[in-house]
């Protein structure tokens, strides 16, 4: 079975580098490396789909979301939506404490 294929969003690329930012500001070039890697370990696991261990559906917000957090000490989740063709679309990354509705893109 082939794996999906990742749609990073022009938000969700902002929110890795606002996110990477702040934690290099605020904790360091070490953290800041740690948290990159953990974004870049959710990204991977994404790629074997949205049904990964660890995911959880969010249909109350739109149809197909989901969303995965990521590995501590990361706080982070990864908001994403699938779509055909084995696309998953990378929508956000938020802090768990973010309302997502109001956060989440619309079409």
């Amino acid at each position: 079975m082939t794996g999906w294929t990742l749609v990073v969003t022009g938000p969700a690329r902002s929110d890795i580098g606002d996110i990477l930012r702040w934690t290099r500001a605020h904790f360091g070039s070490a953290q800041a490396a740690i948290y990159d890697d953990k974004i870049a370990e959710a990204l991977a696991k994404l790629r074997q789909g949205p049904d990964v261990p660890g995911s959880a559906a969010l249909d109350t917000v739109a149809p197909a979301m989901g969303r995965l957090a990521l590995r501590a000490p990361a706080r982070h989740v990864v908001v994403y939506r699938a779509g055909e063709g084995r696309r998953l679309f990378i929508l956000r990354l938020l802090h768990p404490a973010m309302d997502l509705p109001r956060h989440h893109p619309r079409e």
